[in-house]
C-alpha cells in the first residue's frame, strides 16, 4: 500500500531562468533547491513557540482537534519521530502511533501545518480507524515456531518476538513480528523479519534486514536521487525528493532517496543527491566498499570529525580491530573508524575502510 497524502501543499517550485551558461542556470537552481532543506533543531537560538518542542505539541493538538483526518481511535497515541520545517516555515511533523500501547506497523503520520501552527494537511498511509483485541492465542514461542519454518540457513543467537498491530493490509490485525538471526547457506548474513498473525500463525509478511551482495550492488548502482535509473540526478528529481521529505509526495513517487531502506527520506539522503546532480552519481556517494563499490553511507559528524555510526539505528557502528580477535578477552572493543571529509575507503584493500564500508553497508 502506497503512501497517500490527504490534503498537502502541492505547488510546483518555481525556478528562474537565465539566459548565462548551462552551470550557471543548474548552480542557481541548485541554490534554491539547497534553501527549501531547513530542518528544525533544538537550539538556544529557537524561541520557546519555535523549539522542537513546541512544534510537536502544535502537532499533536492538531491530530486531537481531527481525528478524523488522521483515522485516530480512542485507543491511539503517537510518538514523534522528527520534525522538518520548510523554507517557508511549514511544519512537518512525523508521528509512530501505538495502539492500545502496540505499535502499528503502516500506522505512522506526517501532520502538516502553517507557520502559525494551523493544520495544513496530513499524510499516512492506514485509511480507517484502529480496533484491534490484544489477546494473541499464540504464545511468543509458538510466533518463533512458526517463523522459524521460514529461515533458510543456520540460524544464530536467540530469537526476538514483539506483538504489534499490522496495518499494511486492508484489515489491520495482531501479529507478532519475529527477528530471526543466523546465516545463508551461501554464507552471508541474514536478520529475517516475519510477521506471525497473532491469532491463525499465518505469515502476513517477511523481508531480510540485511542485503545480500547482490541486491546491495543493485542498490548502490541506483545513487540516491536517480528517480530514472540513468546514472545521473537532475533538478527535477532533486524537487520531487524534497517533496517526498515534506510528506507531500509518497515514497513511492522515488524509491531511491530511501537511501537507508527504512521508508524515510532523510536529510543526508537530499544532500548525497545534491552532490550527485552536481558531481555525478559515484561522487554523491560517500563510501567505496571493496565488495559494494560505491555506496551511501550515515555517519555521525562529532565536530571535528565523522564517525562511522549511524544515529538513525542505535549508533550501529564499525570498529578496526587491528588485525586482533576479541577471544578470551585478550583484545578491547578496538578503534571506531573515522574520517576528516565523510569519504570512505577507495573500494580497493590499500585502504582498510574499503572492507570496513562493505561491513557497515552490509548490516545497514
Amino acid at each position: 500500500m502506497e503512501l497517500e497524502t490527504i490534503v498537502a501543499d502541492t505547488t510546483p517550485v518555481q525556478v528562474a531562468e537565465r539566459k548565462p551558461s548551462a552551470a550557471r542556470r543548474v548552480y542557481f537552481r541548485l541554490g534554491l533547491l539547497l534553501s527549501l532543506i531547513a530542518i528544525a533543531t533544538s537550539s538556544a537560538a529557537l524561541t520557546s513557540d519555535g523549539s522542537p518542542q513546541a512544534r510537536v505539541a502544535r502537532a499533536l493538538a492538531n491530530i486531537a482537534a481531527a481525528p478524523e483526518v488522521f483515522f485516530a481511535g480512542p485507543h491511539d497515541r503517537f510518538q514523534v519521530r522528527d520534525v522538518i520545517v520548510d523554507a517557508g516555515g511549514r511544519e512537518h511533523v512525523r508521528f509512530d502511533r501505538l495502539h492500545k500501547g502496540l505499535r502499528v506497523v503502516g500506522g505512522d503520520v506526517v501532520v502538516h501545518e502553517h507557520e502559525s501552527g494551523q493544520l495544513d494537511g496530513a499524510s499516512l498511509e492506514l485509511r480507517r480507524i484502529l480496533d484491534v483485541g490484544t489477546q494473541p492465542n499464540l504464545t511468543p514461542s509458538d510466533a518463533i515456531a512458526a517463523a522459524a519454518a521460514q529461515f533458510v540457513g543456520e540460524r544464530a543467537g536467540s530469537a526476538n518476538a514483539e506483538l504489534t498491530v499490522y496495518a499494511r493490509d486492508d484489515a489491520a490485525q495482531l501479529a507478532f513480528e519475529v527477528v530471526l538471526r543466523g546465516v545463508r547457506p551461501d554464507s552471508t548474513p541474514s536478520e529475517l523479519h516475519v510477521f506471525i498473525d497473532a491469532l491463525s500463525a499465518e505469515i502476513l509478511d517477511q523481508w531480510d534486514g540485511i542485503e545480500t551482495n547482490s541486491a546491495a550492488a543493485g542498490a548502490a548502482a541506483q545513487c540516491s536521487g536517480d528517480c530514472d535509473g540513468n546514472g545521473s540526478v537532475d533538478v527535477n528529481e532533486l524537487v520531487l525528493g524534497v517533496n517526498m521529505a515534506l510528506g507531500n509526495q509518497p515514497l513511492s513517487a522515488c524509491p531511491s532517496f530511501d537511501c537507508h531502506h527504512d521508508s524515510v527520506v532523510a536529510i543526508d539522503c537530499l544532500v548525497q543527491a545534491v552532490k550527485s546532480a552536481l558531481d555525478g552519481c559515484a561522487a554523491g556517494m560517500n563510501g567505496h566498499g571493496f565488495f559494494y563499490g560505491p555506496v551511501t553511507l550515515p555517519t555521525d559528524f562529532t565536530g571535528t570529525a565523522y564517525d562511522l555510526s549511524d544515529p538513525d539505528r542505535a549508533d550501529q557502528s564499525t570498529t578496526d580491530m587491528n588485525n586482533a580477535t576479541d577471544r578470551n578477552g585478550t583484545q578491547s572493543s578496538g578503534t571506531l573508524f573515522t574520517d576528516a571529509d565523510n569519504v570512505w575507503g577507495s573500494g580497493d584493500l590499500s585502504s582498510r575502510q574499503s572492507v570496513a564500508v562493505d561491513a557497515q553497508y552490509g548490516m545497514a
